[in-house]
């Protein structure tokens, strides 16, 4: 080892010698420095800057991290250092991570520790069409889900009926985990009429800037107090959102399914459906494809009326979208009184129960599964009383044998290559029971529902946010809308 890497071992491991670097070790980085072999060698000052530079830093941060242990203050501040790379850049589609190219990412680093658990509120995307929220989560075990109960969101302090959240994570280190919280901004039209008129209650259109607000009292069964008001601004960039009203429908056996907007923003292309009755569309999915025939990569966690895509180049001059039935479907049989009973789970396999167990304090389904693809595994069974169905009773389903505080419910078991035991609560053998199924089956394109848009001549929104109808119906109001932008922008410069 060498004279220089002596002192810098020193520097890292040695604290109390080395609180502040010495001028003997500066001078030592850059005698050696200075005794580089430089003989032909073109590169030689920029080899001695970059190693003088990576010196200097392997020193500050040996410094930083053992003064974490020395000053809690510091320590602190350790702690709050971000990974290298956003979790925008880690986790997020190429719709997030081109939002945040384009400098529409909002650093909040808002922080709530208690009962052990540590949340801490990274960055916030809001621009047209998405609102997304990235997060750290420190705590013991395994990740704790704040929101796996009914947490309210909060718009400038007003309850949030029409809203709605998703969330995604990983593991980053021991007791660390990072994720997304997708919002679904929703839609105020609706929320019942008694509840928009009540004060308490944000029904109106989200505004521009606004404090979102999570108000948790509970993670997964233990109580406490993690609240945070989130500063949200809409962020703009060069590329602008741009937004047409098609307002086209299809009507198919009853149902009328309208396009009622298509979004082009910076983070995704956006759609928005009005289906009714939308339980009887049979809707699962939607393909979209642009005027050659390209099909958009639709964003997972989308939902059914509002689904989302990886953001385009340019608008297409048209999108034909296509509609998709379910690739699951429900099947329910009566309880079986003999077995063994075979039960088909669609393409994905078939389930055999061959016994179940009536005990005190818990009931237990023995059950074969045969694949019909490798690598698969069965969907859960569901038991479920027909009297709670009949009377109409959300809660008809008995639950899966809870595990743990926070009540998530057992995967089925295995107890062979392909065979599985399920738990449930114990049950009352007088109930008339069923048994409930998903079937996978493979989704097929509802023809009566496909809708070709033509998005001839878009015009950028702008500040004043102009919209485009496809069919041409609101071209008066967008061209009112262009010359009222055009005065504006005059009277300001005649002030």
């Amino acid at each position: 080892m060498s004279r220089l890497e002596e002192q810098i071992t020193k520097a890292l491991n040695h604290t109390s010698e080395y609180k502040n670097p010495s001028v003997d070790l500066f001078e030592n980085i850059l005698y050696a420095m200075d005794h580089i072999d430089d003989r032909n060698n073109k590169g030689y000052r920029y080899i001695k800057r970059s190693l003088c530079a990576a010196a200097v830093l392997i020193i500050m941060i040996g410094m930083l991290i053992t003064s974490a242990f020395i000053s809690p203050a510091m320590a602190e501040v350790v702690r709050n250092i971000p990974v290298i790379g956003s979790i925008f850049e880690v986790m997020g589609d190429n719709g997030l991570k081109d939002a945040e190219k384009l400098g529409l990412v909002s650093p909040i680093c808002q922080s709530v520790e208690d009962q052990g658990v540590r949340i801490t509120i990274n960055d916030v995307l809001y621009d047209d069409a998405r609102i997304v929220v990235s997060f750290k989560e420190e705590c013991k075990g395994e990740f704790k889900n704040f929101l796996n109960i009914n947490n309210d969101i909060l718009i400038d302090g007003k309850h949030a009926p029409g809203f709605g959240m998703g969330i995604s994570h990983r593991k980053s280190s021991e007791g660390v985990y990072i994720g997304l919280l997708n919002i679904d901004i929703g839609d105020s039209s609706n929320v019942d009429d008694g509840i928009s008129s009540d004060p308490e209650f944000f029904t109106g259109n989200i505004p521009d800037e606004f404090i979102l607000g999570f108000h948790i009292g509970e993670i997964e069964g233990v109580k406490g107090t993690w609240n945070f008001e989130i500063p949200v601004s809409k962020m703009t960039s060069k590329k602008m959102t741009v937004k047409f009203k098609p307002n086209i429908s299809r009507t198919y056996k009853g149902v009328t399914h309208t396009l009622t907007e298509v979004m082009f923003a910076p983070s995704c292309v956006a759609l928005s459906f009005c289906t009714e009755p939308f339980a009887e569309s049979g809707i699962g999915s939607y393909r979209v494809y642009d005027d050659k025939g390209k099909e958009l990569e639709a964003i997972d966690g989308g939902y059914i009326e509002a689904p989302q895509y990886l953001p385009v180049k340019t608008v297409p001059k048209s999108l034909t979208i296509v509609p998709y039935t379910s690739e699951s479907k429900t099947e329910r049989i009566d309880f079986p009184k003999q077995f063994p009973v075979t039960i088909s789970q669609g393409e994905l396999g078939d389930v055999t129960i061959q016994k179940i167990e009536f005990l005190p304090d818990r009931t237990l389904i023995y059950y074969d599964f045969t694949p019909k693809t490798q690598a698969k595994e069965p969907n859960r069974i569901k038991i479920g009383r027909k009297e709670a169905l009949d009377n109409g009773n959300v809660n008809y389903f008995i639950e899966g044998f809870p595990k743990g505080p926070g009540k998530k419910l057992k995967d089925p078991e295995k107890a062979g290559e392909n065979a599985y035991v399920q738990e449930y609560k114990a049950i009352d053998t007088d109930n008339d029971l069923f048994i409930e199924i998903k079937q996978s089956v493979t989704p097929k394109p509802i023809k009566e529902y496909e809708i070709t848009v033509p998005l001839d001549d878009p015009w950028e929104k702008d500040s004043v946010g102009i919209e485009i109808s496809a069919d041409g119906k609101d071209e008066q109001n967008a061209v009112n809308a262009l010359i009222a932008l055009v005065d504006s922008s005059i009277g300001d410069k005649l002030l």
